[in-house]
């Protein structure tokens, strides 16, 4: 099944599926024109990589915006960022079990797994880029 989140709370219920449901990996896409993320995502995304959840991080769009943005907000070893040309597709994929997602109809939120195999995919191919 697959959930439509309203523009306004998707934050909110970002950051409730972090809380509750990060414990071992994190993969989240954004670009460099995307509205910024509030501090306290980043101080919650930090506790995390405390707690030893892995966070891998692609950036699209302005390179050069991603070289002086990617280490501010977290400078941890359980944190990666990478920077990829690919075609932008924003996500954020928890534990490769849980998938938010953005599609040309808005933000989706799904568990299923043949969606979340094809996010996967994307992903790890960005990454290997």
């Amino acid at each position: 099944m697959i959930v439509s989140i309203r523009p306004e709370e998707v934050l909110s219920f970002a950051s409730n599926l972090i809380k509750a449901h990060a414990s071992e990996c994190l993969a989240l896409t954004m670009h460099s024109s995307d509205d910024p993320l509030p501090e306290h995502y980043f101080a919650l995304l930090g506790r995390k990589v405390e707690g030893g959840v892995r966070i891998r991080r692609i950036g699209f769009g302005d390179r050069q915006f991603f070289d002086v943005q990617r280490e501010i907000h977290l400078s941890h070893a359980n944190y990666s960022f990478r920077f990829s040309d690919n075609e932008y597709k924003r996500m954020l994929l928890l534990d490769q079990s849980r998938l938010l997602f953005k599609t040309s109809d808005g933000i989706r939120y799904t568990e299923d797994r043949d969606t979340i195999t094809k996010y996967v995919r994307y992903f790890t191919d960005c990454w290997r880029e």
